[in-house]
């Protein structure tokens, strides 16, 4: 079927033990995509599992757009996800991975989407929602061909595969924050979004010690010991705290990082709210 290669060609995937690793600490802050890329802190703003949730990363929402368009086709969702800063492999399993890249895939039917990765050991595993991630395609059996998940089910358009670099893209709340920082640093001259930028400029860093916190997690965890899982607790305890005092105080000085963002994170009206939620 070709979707298995040398061990050697997928080095850069993601460690299987990563299922676990999601599960035990962001699995309320990941959905498929977010899982897929390795952005397990996508979907993170507070203690509000219900508000970040309604943040999860849809495909292209890094570049502010909403995501009603991209359910039409798998063309749009194909330049959406590129436009995430992942490039499309083509719609067959690529006889040859970019050093550096591992590989996911994509499904899409009106109103809904799901991703598929592949990890170093060659398995293919994803994650619906809230739900824990799973080796197994939609009918919980262990998925071989990810081509295979939906069991030939026709309402579900093969999107094609993507390469992901190592150790993933920001595809979330972050991702965002950091391109808007970016570009409010080349032109900002309103008072409004002089404001916005101090703000950003406090919490880009913050999200940036997110992920050395999720590195030293992962080093921690790969050692599997009773020890090992305190010490990870332990960081991801002093990096909560730190992050919602900073939020606390930016609050406190009049800017809201949800409503900040809502204009980029908009529901279409006519969304499948209860279908949506889920991935």
């Amino acid at each position: 079927m070709g979707h298995q290669p040398e061990p050697s060609k997928l080095s850069a995937a993601p460690e299987s033990d990563d299922i676990a690793f999601v599960t035990n600490y962001f699995n309320e802050y990941c959905n498929c995509y977010s899982y897929a890329v390795q952005d397990y802190l996508a979907g993170y703003i507070s203690k509000d599992i219900q508000a970040d949730f309604d943040y999860l990363p849809r495909p292209g929402q890094t570049r502010g757009r909403t995501y009603q368009d991209l359910w039409l086709s798998p063309e749009g969702m194909r330049r959406a996800i590129h436009e995430d800063g992942i490039d499309f492999a083509g719609m067959k399993y690529p006889k040859r991975i970019p050093p550096g890249h591992y590989v996911i895939c994509c499904f899409l039917e009106p109103g809904e989407y799901h991703f598929i990765r592949q990890n170093r050991d060659g398995s293919w595993s994803s994650k619906d929602g809230r739900s824990p991630p799973t080796r197994n395609g939609a009918d919980k059996k262990p998925l071989i061909n990810p081509e295979d998940y939906y069991g030939g089910d026709k309402r579900y358009q093969f999107v094609g595969y993507f390469f992901v670099p190592e150790g993933g893209v920001r595809v979330g709340i972050r991702g965002y924050e950091t391109r808007r920082l970016a570009a409010l640093c080349e032109r900002t001259q309103n008072p409004a979004e002089k404001v916005e930028k101090s703000v950003l400029e406090e919490l880009v860093p913050l999200s940036d010690y997110g992920d050395y916190t999720v590195r030293e997690m992962r080093d921690i965890f790969a050692k599997k010991g009773i020890i090992g899982h305190k010490e990870m607790t332990q960081l991801w305890d002093n990096y909560n705290a730190r992050f919602l005092r900073k939020s606390k105080l930016l609050k406190n000085a009049g800017w809201s990082r949800i409503s900040a963002l809502k204009d980029a994170y908009t529901r279409p009206k006519n969304a499948r709210l209860e279908k949506d939620t889920s991935r």
